[in-house]
C-alpha cells in the first residue's frame, strides 16, 4: 500500500484551467480535505482511498477545484530558485524568454 504521502490532489482554478502547468499545481490529500471542509475547494474526482475518523470514512480527494477564482496574470519567474551558495543561477531556457535588464 502506497504511503499517505503519495496522494496529491491536483488543483484547478474556478475555470476548471490547472494552476500551473509546469509544474502542475497540487496540494497535499488533508489540504484538500481541510479546503473542502472550510468551502474553498469543490472535490471532482478521488483516490480509491478511503481516511477514516470516528464518524465520517472520506474517499481522498484527487482533483479539486477552487470556488473563487485565482488571477494567475503574473508572469513565470526568469531566474531559478537561489542555490545553497546564495547565489542565483539563470535558467538557460527561460532566460531567453525573460525581457532584458531581469
Amino acid at each position: 500500500m502506497r504511503p499517505m504521502a503519495a496522494y496529491p490532489a491536483l488543483v484547478l482554478n474556478a475555470d476548471y484551467q490547472p494552476l500551473g502547468l509546469y509544474p502542475l499545481h497540487t496540494m497535499p490529500w488533508n489540504d484538500a480535505v481541510r479546503g473542502m471542509f472550510k468551502g474553498s475547494v469543490d472535490v471532482i474526482e478521488v483516490y480509491n482511498r478511503k481516511v477514516h475518523s470516528q464518524h465520517l470514512a472520506l474517499n481522498l480527494p484527487s482533483v479539486v477545484v477552487q470556488k473563487t477564482y485565482v488571477r494567475l496574470d503574473t508572469p513565470a519567474p526568469c531566474r531559478a530558485p537561489a542555490s545553497g551558495s546564495g547565489t542565483r543561477v539563470v535558467a538557460p531556457i527561460a532566460a531567453s524568454a525573460c525581457p532584458s535588464g531581469t
